[in-house]
């Protein structure tokens, strides 16, 4: 998947979490984060708001909203460049699971 987000266009990021059969995860009382990294690097960039938005529990359908304080400020699209995101779901149980697969994207500045 390619994703660009551009810093004064931050659409929130629609996702749907499905078992490796191609059937819905159901996140009923789960919860969903987003954690995301420069390319190649450890640090999160989106410390303390990780936490996505659970659309359709049963369907395994969520939403990441990127965090900014008003117009001209995006504070989760703040650094410009390759990033790599990884999902993880923590249960009721506190069992956290992390997909395999990297979600790369590109931040970049809109050209004018």
């Amino acid at each position: 998947m390619k994703m660009f987000v551009e810093d004064n266009d931050w659409p929130p990021y629609k996702f749907a979490i499905k078992k490796s059969d191609g059937t819905a995860y159901n996140l009923t009382s789960c919860t969903v984060k987003f954690p995301y990294t420069e390319k190649g690097r450890t640090t999160v960039i989106n410390t303390g708001h990780t936490t996505c938005n659970i659309t359709d529990a049963a369907n395994g359908k969520v939403q990441y909203e990127w965090d900014n304080h008003g117009p001209g400020s995006p504070v989760d699209l703040a650094t410009v460049g390759e990033m790599e995101g990884e999902i993880e779901i923590t249960t009721a149980a506190g069992n956290t699971y992390t997909i395999a697969a990297v979600v790369p994207f590109k931040i970049r500045r809109k050209k004018e």
